[in-house]
């Protein structure tokens, strides 16, 4: 099917239309006011590479995506690789973070917890609003994911900073992460119905004083796999 590039910051809204696969091509960033919807049965495919060259989404804090996809027509983020006929592995792109206004809520000043974006530390979440709505996934499947950056600093399938209970978690499932599935810092936001599996790492990991609710989370464990669930933080 058709194809279209996604590079470098989208600053305005933007609809991922489902009749092209949309591919990404290292760093994209929604911010500035933009919200980004994607459309139900819609495919989003990061190219390969690693270092400067890894190709992942940051949705920054203030800002919004919105895919709402549907259980007969989820919205798919995988590789190009795999779009391509290749092999699904993990490590085949980066991965989807979420960065919010809902890091530190409720702790004192001075005993924060939740620092910068550990793979990009120009990405830094705020601690005003509990309730933060970073927006909607909803029947979303995150495949082949997961570039190890540097030491200690690795992109999971699905990762938010800080994220509020106001935004929508729901039947996401992310399959074959070279590092966790999902990996939550901080933060308020619900989970619901979500599946991991496959992840080289841990399955589903918390840190820094995460306060939320994951209701209906299936686990599927592997030898290649480290923990089930993570739990970390002071």
């Amino acid at each position: 099917s058709e194809s279209e590039t996604l590079a470098g910051d989208i600053t305005a809204d933007m609809t991922l239309t489902a009749d092209k696969v949309w591919v990404l091509d290292g760093l994209v960033v929604v911010k500035d006011g933009a919200t980004l919807t994607i459309e139900p049965c819609t495919t989003v495919a990061g190219l390969s590479g690693t270092g400067d060259s890894t190709s992942y989404m940051i949705i920054d804090k203030g800002w919004k995506i919105m895919a709402d996809g549907t259980k007969n027509k989820p919205i798919i983020f995988t590789s190009k690789a795999a779009v391509d006929g290749d092999d699904e592995a993990p490590g085949q792109w980066g991965g989807l973070t979420l960065i919010g206004n809902a890091a530190d809520v409720g702790v004192s000043a001075g005993e924060e917890q939740v620092g910068p974006y550990e793979v990009n530390e120009d990405f830094v979440p705020g601690t005003t609003d509990a309730a933060d709505n970073s927006g909607v996934l909803r029947n979303v499947h995150i495949l082949n994911s997961g570039i190890t950056m540097a030491q200690d600093k690795e992109i999971n399938g699905l990762s938010m900073v800080g994220v509020g209970s106001g935004t929508v978690i729901e039947n996401v499932t992310v399959l074959r992460s070279d590092d966790d599935c999902i990996e939550i810092w901080g933060g308020t936001v619900d989970l619901k119905i979500c599946q991991v599996a496959y992840c080289t790492d841990d399955q589903f990991d918390i840190d820094d004083g995460y306060s939320g609710t994951g209701a209906n989370l299936t686990i599927e464990q592997h030898t290649d796999g480290n923990a089930g669930i993570e739990m970390s933080g002071t």
